[in-house]
């Protein structure tokens, strides 16, 4: 089985992205790894404006690789300018 994902936006957001992800075939490496992310993503404070999630794997009866990686962002482009601070 092999799976990815990339996600980047609020905690909330990137965690229901994640849990809709829908793996094939034997889902227990991608199971373990959901838990991991999602723990981590609880972990961040608040104040994170957004989260950027890389993560995939790959498992059958001769070999298992995994990678994650888990970042916030500070900063944001967005279309419309910034309101100033008041």
């Amino acid at each position: 089985m092999s799976w990815s994902i990339f996600s980047l936006g609020t905690k909330k957001g990137v965690k229901r992205e994640i849990e809709n992800v829908k793996p094939y075939g034997d889902p227990s490496q991608f199971e373990l790894a959901k838990k991991l992310i999602f723990d981590e993503i609880d972990a961040y404070p608040d104040n994170v404006p957004a989260i950027e999630v890389r993560a995939g794997g790959h498992h059958d009866e001769r070999s298992r690789n995994l990678s994650i990686e888990i970042k916030p962002v500070w900063s944001l482009a967005l279309d419309e300018e910034p309101k100033p601070a008041q």
